[in-house]
């Protein structure tokens, strides 16, 4: 894993504006002559006909609007590939934006205070501070050389949580220290027969080296997890992906959605008979409706390093009220305080959702809004 350390921020420079509306053509319905829709037009994608805008988002200080277009959109075009323009907060001047501008996330997570702003684009970190004068209120805080999950920032403004690698990190912004919070622990437990475990046993009780050298081992690695810094250990089954990986606001719990893929997962195959290889190639779509589907599982861990690893144990959210059912957990929300926390459940059908009052310290629910 990469990480670079930036403290950098974007200059605001002078653009040339123009005065809106933006046009995409010269043409008007006095200039040209009427042409008929050919099947060949029906046939392409719509950007031949106009792009409208889209992906709308205020600027985090509120100084304009950014969005998406093109002046000259074509059929077979990218639409990733549509660059970035910025109007002005009262839309009479708009300018394209520039390379190097930092485009804001369409929902970044605010302080309470509304002073602090982030949100993380193409493996970045970005942190908007309303305090600070001038250019230097938006900068780079931390690069990685992946993808990163959703910024949250803390309630008080000090700090940013956001996952990268499966890995929950935290980012100080009164000192600029970055921390990894979590370390995913993947895999089943490894069996142990009564009878090993007994000689194990037998071997403390008669042997003072073996004694000691178990008291020693054991010292070393709870000194190793009590170490400011030292990352808490989840463990998860083999083969499970975490998702929606978050911190309590008073730190003290550890929250997740565990996604175990069905096996074998159900698919539909066809075939495509206009190949790039001008052979028919069998290719494969998603399973059909009502097909088996990933679990998900709402898990909560303790924060406690002085717990061993093969001692954490995840407390699992279950909902009485589904009957039994699988269902999908989002979430959760937590109280402006910290101390309470809502959680959205859906069964696996989708024919019913509830909202949910979580208690973090024994993973129990109240259904607070039920929806059928």
């Amino acid at each position: 894993m990469l990480i670079l350390p930036l403290v950098g921020a974007f200059p605001i420079g002078v653009a040339a504006q123009e005065a809106t509306p933006l046009r995409q053509s010269a043409i008007t319905e006095f200039s040209t002559a009427p042409a008929p829709l050919t099947l060949e037009d029906a046939s392409r994608d719509n950007r031949w006909i106009g792009l409208e805008v889209r992906d709308a988002r205020w600027a985090v200080d509120g100084s304009g609007v950014f969005f998406r277009w093109n002046r000259k959109p074509g059929a077979g075009q990218d639409p990733d590939a549509d660059p970035w323009f910025v109007a002005n907060r009262d839309g009479k001047t708009a300018r394209e934006a520039r390379p190097d501008e930092p485009i804001p996330d369409a929902h970044p997570s605010w302080s309470r205070d509304g002073r602090i702003a982030a949100w993380t684009a193409r493996g970045s970190l970005l942190v908007y501070d309303g305090s600070v004068p001038g250019p230097d209120r938006i900068r780079i805080a931390v690069t990685f050389g992946e993808r990163l999950g959703r910024a949250l920032v803390s309630g008080d403004g000090s700090g940013v949580q956001f996952t990268a690698g499966g890995d929950l990190f935290s980012y100080d912004l009164r000192n600029g220290s970055l921390r990894q919070v979590t370390r995913m622990r993947a895999g089943d437990p490894v069996p142990v027969r009564d009878a090993a475990r007994g000689l194990a046993a037998q071997q403390r009780d008669l042997f003072a080296r073996v004694r000691d050298s178990v008291a020693k081992r054991e010292a070393t690695l709870a000194r190793q997890r009590l170490e400011p810094g030292s990352p808490q250990v989840i463990p998860v089954p083999k083969g499970t992906v975490v998702e929606q990986l978050q911190r309590s606001p008073d730190g003290r719990f550890l929250t997740f959605v565990a996604r175990t893929p069905v096996s074998p997962a159900p698919s539909t195959t066809f075939l495509d008979f206009v190949a790039e290889s001008g052979y028919a190639e069998t290719r494969s779509a998603r399973g059909k409706v009502g097909e088996p589907q990933d679990r998900l599982r709402l898990g909560i861990v303790r924060i406690d390093p002085a717990v061993p690893p093969d001692s954490i144990r995840v407390t699992w959210v279950s909902l009485p009220e589904a009957g039994g059912r699988e269902t999908i957990p989002t979430g959760p929300w937590w109280s402006v305080e910290g101390d309470r926390a809502v959680i959205q459940l859906a069964s696996a059908d989708w024919h019913d959702l509830w909202i949910v009052a979580l208690d973090p310290a024994t993973g129990r629910t109240q259904v607070l809004a039920h929806d059928h």
